[in-house]
């Protein structure tokens, strides 16, 4: 009988702890259905940054002014060193500064396509020529450019 008994204490015991899971599991499940999300909360994209709000059909679009004036156009200028005037405009109509960046040792420039700094060089076609070009300087906002004089 000893050992009925035992037996029966032991299934007495998983019993109760599994009317009290069964209690616990309820009760987060009454809590869950309490907090349900609201509906700004259920249309927010998952891929959203935290924060975003999404614009309301209310909100009106940002206006722009015809009469506020733009900025002007910022350009890069090129400079082409030892040529004659003319061979300078030739030659400025074929290179094309698309832009320039500041790296650790000064600044890059994008040429035709093409990353470059100070002592680089270039080959282009001119006047059916080969004509190779050295970058000897590239500023903030001018690339710096000669024909490389081969002795």
């Amino acid at each position: 009988m000893n050992r009925s008994a035992g037996l029966f204490q032991r299934w007495a015991i998983c019993a109760l702890l599994l009317c009290a899971i069964a209690a616990i599991a309820a009760r987060a499940a009454e809590e869950e259905a309490d907090a349900q999300p609201t509906a700004a909360a259920a249309e927010r994209d998952p891929f959203w940054p935290v924060g975003y709000q999404k614009r309301t059909a209310i909100e009106p679009e940002p206006q722009i002014s015809s009469h506020t004036p733009m900025p002007p156009e910022r350009r890069a200028g090129l400079q082409i060193n030892n040529l004659s005037p003319e061979q300078q405009a030739a030659l400025s109509r074929q290179m094309r500064v698309s832009g320039i960046m500041k790296a650790r040792n000064g600044y890059t420039a994008y040429l035709n396509g093409r990353l470059v700094e100070p002592g680089d060089d270039i080959t282009v076609d001119f006047d059916g020529q080969k004509l190779t070009l050295t970058v000897k300087s590239v500023g903030a906002d001018s690339v710096q450019i000669e024909p490389k004089i081969n002795p």
